[in-house]
């Protein structure tokens, strides 16, 4: 059932826009870090490190691209994918899913594969930012200035990243694309539970964007964002426990409407 799901979101022409927009903005991230290096930072000595200056680590560029990716997640998500529930619910589609498989399972197939989008639509922009990046400041030392820091300023686990950029990069870019997947089944579950679009997309903007990035207390960002002083790995677990209950009240939610209720899904 997986299977059929992706194949939906691969032949579908409006998951193909949003895939090649959130490429396109993390190439564009990687070629103005470059201009910015060969015309400004080469001639006073400074290369950044790719992993620091890849957008997940938001680094050095100027113009927020991170902020542009990531802070419409939700809209980005539902497009590609969750938003597809209630077009088909109205075309009568569900009928004949439903005659092929059980509730619990289709049920589930969608949420699974909610949570496997990110790892493609996310996954892939930024190794592709990174691979970019790799290929012109592989060699570089410059991380903001930290890098000039004793080692017990910067603290043993700011410098054990830096010790080793790239796999922090990667141990961070698994986090993100595990929190991102959570993001896409709290937009999955909306969908169902309302069976509305307009106001599932209200509902994950405004959690994603007006809470979990307005409140410090909230903010997820601890355990999506590299090389940044004060991050910490067990704050990071904390973020993702924060966050949790976003997601896991309107899955229970709309499993019970499915399951429990039995709406047709």
């Amino acid at each position: 059932m997986i299977k059929e799901e992706f194949s939906k979101i691969f032949k579908s022409a409006k998951s193909r826009v949003i895939f090649i927009i959130m490429n396109s903005i993390t190439i564009i991230s990687a070629v103005d870090v470059l201009v910015n290096y060969f015309k400004n930072s080469r001639a006073i000595g400074i290369k950044s490190n790719a992993a620091y200056a890849a957008m997940l680590s938001a680094g050095v560029t100027i113009i927020p691209y991170y902020e542009i990716f990531e802070w419409i997640l939700p809209i980005y998500f539902m497009l590609a994918y969750c938003d597809k529930y209630v077009a088909e619910r109205k075309k009568g589609m569900h009928y004949i899913y439903l005659s092929k498989t059980g509730r619990k399972k289709l049920f589930f197939s969608k949420i699974l594969t909610s949570f496997l989008v990110p790892y493609i639509f996310c996954g892939i922009p930024y190794l592709l930012n990174l691979g970019i990046l790799s290929v012109f400041l592989h060699d570089g030392t410059f991380f903001g200035g930290s890098e000039l820091w004793d080692r017990e300023t910067m603290g043993e686990f700011l410098y054990n990243c830096m010790s080793h950029p790239y796999i922090t990069y990667f141990c961070y870019l698994l986090s993100a694309l595990f929190v991102f997947g959570l993001l896409c089944v709290m937009c999955q579950s909306l969908c169902i539970l309302f069976n509305d679009n307009k106001m599932a997309y209200i509902i994950s903007f405004s959690v994603w964007l007006g809470i979990y990035y307005t409140f410090d207390f909230l903010s997820i960002n601890e355990a999506i964002q590299p090389f940044v002083f004060g991050y910490t790995p067990q704050g990071a677990i904390l973020s993702i426990l924060k966050f949790l209950p976003a997601v896991v009240i309107p899955l229970a939610l709309a499993y019970i409407r499915i399951t429990v209720k039995k709406d047709e899904i």
